[in-house]
């Protein structure tokens, strides 16, 4: 009777399961292997569920600013407030129907209303409204088209009553057909006067700036448009300091004696060489002296509204000295000329005090306003627009963000990415490359070597020989000069970036094994069951698979687990030298807060940097444990 055929089940299960469960476990008996295998267990299954729940338009998603407009920008992990950071909290409100609506003057009103609490004394960063699906209407009017468009307005009520918009748009469409469009608009702060002006009204301290410049109404006006228009510079570029704080001003007068002196002294100067006797002397050195003595009250007068009057009569004096010195032609044409230069620079000064703040010290301090702020985002029409025949209300949603000042577990980069997110996805590309570019060296190397060591001759030859030039190549220089090849030539394809990077990492990756394998294999073919079998008639191919590839793959493996974070390793610090895939990888990261030179951002380089360090030592100790396995002799190391 035949003896029954195993089935492929049992094929599968003799001849990988088994040796494979077998293998595992001999690894698992070592220390090494234990914590090896768990931080791999760990790696695979985080990379299999990114890899399952990975958007479709990740590429474009990852270097996309718009796509990340809701995070706030550069900012630490939301769990720094459990170690006493002080934190503004990320609020995110969506609202599908108005707060309040109503009619009033011809206008139809639509407000939604969101509440927003800051207890600690931090900044959000900044407000961000979305309105989806604002209707556009295209109305006949006496036979002609005519667009109505709504006005969207967003404003913020702080925990000190004041109210001031923020910003205003009014969307446009292009093409409507039919009765209407919709449209998206997106509000951001823009309403920079607005906002200081309400801030100044509210914040300048009338009685410290009377203190400073006296009474005179003229130049505490200059005074508070200078404060104003400081609160709109650095509103520029700290809006969040303005919008969600309280501004403290201090006005301080400035070094005036240091453009009034050289004038005191070049009057005297002139005064000093007026000729006694001479015509019209005596009353240009009156006039002079006048003229000096004003400004010598100026100097010591002890706000600007005190010194004005005293400038406008000591120009007044010199102004009458020069004209009786032309008319008697008293001074010489030097000394007339250093006078008429001396009333000019008077003249810039006072223009000076009543145009600018260029004798002021404005010194602009803020500290976080806590409390409830209240935002309204209103949305008006004209009763032209036919909203009763809308399917629904005429704004379909809108999205009022306050961004906070920490988001999320891992904290956000310069374009607000969630840095979280793009790490989570990053673990199936580096698993990717470092397991494609080890497996591919491994067999290669395996093969190699094996028809190296057994074959001998020229094919040894050959082999060898290529094995010596990929050796003495030097690796870095050639990805760096392919990498930026492929840049060139892959545009907007970053697959095929990544699998040149692969490839030439795989093409000079196998020499190493191949040596070590050839050696083996010329120890392994000199045995004397390897001669038993040829003489049985085994073919050359049947004793490389079957007496000599087992013996020689255990150091396979070995070679190929330490082979993985070395690919990987190698990805990245091409990324931080600027060759770039297009995929988010932890590399990628580092880049880009290398290009950003933001070194002080730990958040943005430790976690890439831990999470590749975490994978190459579970390949390490993975391969430690098969090393013990393969060399036992290492095992009383």
């Amino acid at each position: 009777m035949a003896a029954q055929q195993p089935s492929l089940t049992t094929l599968i299960k003799q001849k990988f399961i088994k040796p494979l469960w077998g293998g595992l476990k001999e690894v698992w008996s070592f220390g090494t292997g234990k914590v090896g295998l768990a931080l791999l267990f760990v790696l695979v299954g985080v990379s299999a569920v990114a890899t399952v729940t990975m958007p479709s338009n990740l590429l474009a998603m990852w270097e996309s600013p718009s796509f990340w407009d809701e995070n706030p920008l550069l900012v630490p992990p939301a769990w720094v407030a459990y170690l006493g950071q002080p934190v503004a909290p990320q609020s995110v409100n969506v609202l599908t129907r108005p707060t309040t609506s109503m009619e009033q003057a011809g206008f139809m009103y639509y407000v939604y209303t969101v509440k927003y609490t800051l207890t600690q004394p931090q900044y959000p960063q900044d407000i961000l409204v979305k309105v989806q699906g604002v209707a556009v209407f295209n109305v006949q009017v006496n036979g002609t088209s005519k667009v109505v468009s709504p006005t969207i307005v967003l404003k913020l009520t702080r925990p000190d009553n004041l109210t001031f918009t923020l910003t205003s748009a009014t969307p446009t469409v292009s093409n409507i057909t039919g009765l209407y469009a919709t449209t998206d608009v997106k509000l951001a702060t823009t309403n920079y006067g607005g906002i200081a002006e309400a801030l100044g009204s509210k914040y300048i301290n009338e009685t410290q700036l009377s203190s400073v410049i006296g009474n005179n109404a003229t130049l505490l006006s200059v005074v508070r448009l200078g404060i104003i228009n400081n609160i709109v510079t650095l509103m520029r570029s700290f809006p969040q300091f303005y919008i969600f704080g309280k501004p403290k001003v201090t006005v301080t007068l400035g070094n005036v004696s240091s453009d009034l002196l050289p004038i005191y002294h070049q009057v005297e100067t002139v005064a000093n060489s007026v000729t006694p006797g001479a015509p019209g002397s005596d009353l240009v050195k009156e006039s002079l002296s006048r003229a000096l003595s004003e400004l010598r009250t100026a100097l010591a007068s002890r706000t600007p509204s005190d010194m004005v009057p005293h400038l406008y009569a000591a120009l007044g004096n010199l102004t009458q000295a020069y004209a009786f010195s032309a008319a008697y032609n008293t001074l010489t044409p030097e000394m007339s000329s250093a006078l008429s230069s001396a009333m000019t620079s008077l003249s810039k000064v006072i223009n000076d005090f009543e145009t600018t703040t260029k004798y002021y010290n404005i010194e602009i301090q803020t500290q976080p306003l806590t409390g409830t702020y209240t935002a309204d985002v209103i949305v008006s029409y004209s009763t032209e627009a036919p909203l009763s025949q809308l399917p629904g209300l005429p704004v379909k949603t809108v999205r009022v963000i306050f961004k906070g000042s920490a988001f999320g577990l891992l904290g956000t980069d310069d374009i607000g990415r969630d840095l979280a997110v793009i790490l989570f996805y990053g673990f199936p590309v580096a698993m990717a490359i470092g397991l494609t570019a080890a497996v591919a060296t491994t067999l290669i190397g395996l093969i190699l070597g094996v028809i190296s060591g057994y074959y001998g001759g020229y094919v040894d030859e050959a082999i060898q020989r290529t094995v010596d030039v990929i050796g003495n190549i030097p690796l870095l220089p050639i990805l760096i000069l392919l990498g930026q090849i492929a840049l060139l030539v892959f545009v907007n394809n970053p697959f095929m970036v990544l699998m040149t990077i692969i490839t030439v990492l795989i093409v000079f990756g196998w020499g190493g094994l191949a040596i070590t394998v050839r050696t083996m294999t010329l120890s392994i073919k000199e045995e004397p069951y390897i001669e038993a079998a040829l003489a049985l008639g085994a073919s050359n191919s049947r004793v490389i698979l079957k007496h000599i590839l087992p013996q020689v793959a255990a150091y396979g493996v070995a070679s190929m687990v330490f082979s993985v974070p070395s690919a990987i390793l190698t990805e990245a610090g091409l990324s931080v030298l600027g060759i770039r895939s297009g995929y988010p990888t932890w590399g990628a990261v580092l880049s880009r807060a290398r290009d950003s030179n933001r070194y002080d951002v730990w958040w943005w380089i430790l976690p890439p940097g831990i999470l590749i360090s975490i994978t190459s030592l579970a390949f390490v100790l993975v391969g430690l444990a098969i090393e013990r396995i393969v060399e036992p002799r290492l095992r009383t190391l």
